[in-house]
């Protein structure tokens, strides 16, 4: 059996090592929200919407420095990352960042919670995706999720992190855990409509969360902590026990 390699035990080791100085919360900016099909708005306009600026160069700064963020972020951790160093990688002086944002923490959420809406839109249904069955569908949406995930592990390692000492982030890790879950269990209740999924579960909202839990489990332990993987196999045994839990007809 060929095992996937990790690439992100120094992941593990540069994002997930513990300090004992932690930077002060600081106060989030406005709020907006905008709903999305299904009346409910985005992840993270639920929390704390990053406000665009007036003109067109203000906002093309506010991306660099964006930008900027998460690759410093992602390349010295949530503690070690500074200020000047996200001013300097996106090439804007020092004072200028403050324009933007009220501190590293600030930014930090703004980043987050545009890595959690990628990861969350993964598994949004495509017009192409209409053509296919449901079983197809579920390795289709398993097999973005994970490709999302890859693209975005340094930030999910930093995830796990802060989540243990910032409410926001917290909060905003749960709406986007919620949004999936709601979403696998509209899921469930059409295809129990339709006759492709058994009537007897005992509670779809419980199974739905269990099976969100499982899939961002398993990718967790591969991507953030390094556990060897073989990745088609996972995706294939993922698909296997996500149809059977649910009893979909010719999932064997």
């Amino acid at each position: 059996m060929v095992r996937t390699p990790s690439r992100t035990s120094a992941v593990s080791r540069t994002v997930l090592s513990p300090k004992t100085a932690r930077e002060p919360m600081a106060e989030g900016t406005e709020r907006q929200t905008e709903p999305d099909e299904r009346g409910q708005a985005p992840a993270s306009d639920q929390l704390t919407a990053l406000v665009a600026p007036p003109s067109e160069r203000a906002r093309r700064t506010q991306a660099q420095l964006l930008s900027a963020a998460q690759r410093v972020f992602e390349r010295d951790g949530y503690f070690d990352a500074r200020v000047a160093d996200i001013a300097a990688e996106a090439g804007a002086s020092h004072g200028s960042f403050y324009t933007y944002f009220r501190s590293k923490t600030d930014v930090f959420r703004a980043v987050m919670q545009s890595a959690l809406d990628r990861i969350h839109a993964a598994g949004a249904t495509t017009a192409e995706d209409k053509s296919l069955n449901p079983i197809e569908r579920i390795d289709v949406a398993n097999r973005r999720y994970v490709e999302v995930y890859r693209q975005n592990t340094a930030l999910m390692a930093l995830l796990e992190q802060v989540a243990t000492f910032d409410e926001e982030i917290r909060s905003l890790r749960l709406v986007v855990r919620a949004r999936s879950v709601a979403r696998v269990e509209k899921s469930i209740k059409r295809l129990q409509r339709e006759g492709k999924a058994r009537p007897d579960i005992i509670d779809v909202h419980t199974a739905a969360g269990a099976l969100v839990g499982m899939v961002d489990s398993r990718v967790y332990f591969w991507l953030v902590l390094g556990e060897e993987c073989d990745e088609e196999i996972m995706i294939q045994t993922l698909n296997q026990l996500w149809t059977s839990a649910i009893g979909m007809p010719g999932n064997h």
